[in-house]
């Protein structure tokens, strides 16, 4: 088009599939996928955490089953993350970020955990827990 008569009117388009991107991106930022991995809240960089909003997730699809989640702040610079998990395929790894901005892992309720490098790593089989970060 650059010959043609119209020439100075071509260009980039909008491209429609911007906007699903943008929720992928979202979505993966709170539940990602990777490979037999569930790994929670492992792109949520400290920007995103400072307006201290909640962050919902319902009956999200993934391969290991519908995924509910919320998280919320909780004090000065705490966060508390909700998960519920449907489905009958369990991961082989659940895994969240030791620290979540500048707030440390403190507790889970409703799940076996053990903490590795910078990572906490939960029972797979856990389907309904609770994560607290202060």
């Amino acid at each position: 088009l650059q010959h043609a008569l119209i020439g100075d009117n071509w260009g980039d388009m909008p491209h429609n599939w911007a906007s699903a991107e943008c929720v992928r991106y979202l979505r993966h930022m709170l539940v990602l996928e990777d490979i037999d991995t569930l790994r929670l809240m492992d792109g949520v960089i400290s920007s995103e955490l400072a307006p201290r909003k909640p962050m919902t997730l319902e009956r999200t699809p993934t391969r290991f089953g519908r995924i509910d989640f919320y998280a919320e702040p909780v004090g000065k610079s705490g966060w508390r993350m909700k998960v519920h998990r449907e489905g009958k395929d369990a991961p082989s790894r659940i895994e969240i970020p030791v620290f979540l901005g500048t707030a440390k892992f403190t507790r889970i309720e409703g799940a076996t955990q053990k903490i590795k490098n910078d990572l906490v790593v939960i029972d797979p089989d856990a389907t309904d827990f609770t994560v607290f970060w202060a």
